[in-house]
Order: C-alpha cells, then structure tokens, then sequence
C-alpha cells in the first residue's frame, strides 16, 4: 500500500505499535489512555480516511465539534498531533501534520487531592526510604504532614519549638512575610529527633536546597 492510501486507522496502529506499546507507557496506563482516547474520539471521524487527506480545516472542525468537553477535546488533538509528529519521524507518510496551529481550547484549572489510599502508598514509600536518605525522607513526610512549603522547612530551629508548635521568622517566611507556624505532632517532632544531629539549633538547614 502506498503512503498516500494509508488510512488513519492503519496510521494510528503502525505509529502505537513503535511509539507508545512500549514498557514505559504501558507500566504507566499512558499507552492505555491513548488507545482510549483514539478509539473513542478520533476514530469515529477519521479512522477510515486516508491519512494525507485530512487537512486542518477537518481537524479544527472536529475539535470544535467536542466544544462541551474540551479536556478531552485537546488530550485527544495531542493524540492526533502526536501520531502524524511520529509517522513523520518513522517515514511512514510524507504529508504534513494537519494539527498544526489548530489551537486548544481554555481549560478551567482544576483543584486535584490525593485519595486516602494514595496518601497511604506515599506514607510507605517515603518510610522505605527513611533508612538509605533519612533527611530527604523526614522532609517530605513533614511537608506531607504539616503542608509546609519545603523552602521553608530549613528556617526551622529546635530554639522556637514549643510543645506542638514550632514558629519561625525572616523574609519569606509565608507568603505575606509574618511569622509562619506550624502544628506538629508528637510523631513528627519523634521523626525529626531520629535525623543526624547537627552543630547548629536547625533541625534541616538550608543544605538541604543547594544544588
């Protein structure tokens, strides 16, 4: 078959076969949400055409006909983009990628919190970690525990803690430059005790944030 006949569809299966049926993207479910993503939305209008006769003005016509939903409008334009952006690279057409300046649509910024059961699995990972990088392990766990800004954790001084509250000053300190406290648990407090002692009163100290 000539690159020219290649329909979508044959296009989509080549370029998923080389590109995305890899370990990486199938260990991540990425190569499963494309497959999806395809199948569902680009597919029904396209799959049986021939690849080099989809021009920009079908697919600026396609994306805006899923206005309604328009994340899934622009993941699936990624997809797209992306089979002919690799068809090109393999040689598999010569036509040119008709996503090109096709612009995506506004999406409103969405609000996302980790599950209990995700909390969960990053409490265990980080404990695993707490033998070989105890530092690196203390620090995320009191930024997962505190919602502390890990930039600041290296003001904290064992000078300000008092009972289950440790304050700390200086420029930057919180977002409008007054003194930041944070609520700690005794667990917490435990944790930081375990971390290798240090010759000054930081319980981090700003090492922690060099290069």
């Amino acid at each position: 078959m000539k690159k020219s006949e290649l329909t979508l569809d044959i296009l989509f299966q080549k370029v998923f076969e080389k590109h995305w049926d890899t370990a990486r993207f199938n260990a991540s479910g990425h190569a499963k949400e494309v497959a999806r993503l395809y199948s569902s939305k680009i597919h029904p209008s396209f799959g049986e055409k021939p690849a080099a006769e989809i021009t920009r003005h079908h697919v600026r016509d396609w994306h805006e006909s899923m206005k309604h939903t328009p994340i899934e409008a622009n993941r699936a334009l990624v997809i797209l983009s992306a089979t002919y952006q690799k068809a090109l690279e393999l040689e598999f057409i010569e036509t040119q990628n008709p996503c090109i300046f096709v612009k995506h649509f506004t999406e409103k910024r969405r609000n996302r919190y980790a599950s209990e059961v995700e909390i969960g699995k990053l409490f265990a990972s980080l404990m695993g970690l707490k033998e070989e990088e105890p530092l690196a392990a203390v620090l995320l766990l009191t930024v997962l525990f505190t919602g502390a800004r890990p930039q600041s954790l290296w003001k904290l001084s064992w000078d300000n803690l008092r009972g289950g509250r440790i304050t700390f000053h200086g420029k930057g300190s919180s977002k409008n430059g007054e003194p930041e406290v944070l609520i700690v648990s005794k667990e917490i407090v435990d944790m930081w005790r375990s971390l290798p002692k240090r010759s000054d009163s930081l319980i981090f100290g700003k090492v922690m944030y060099q290069p």
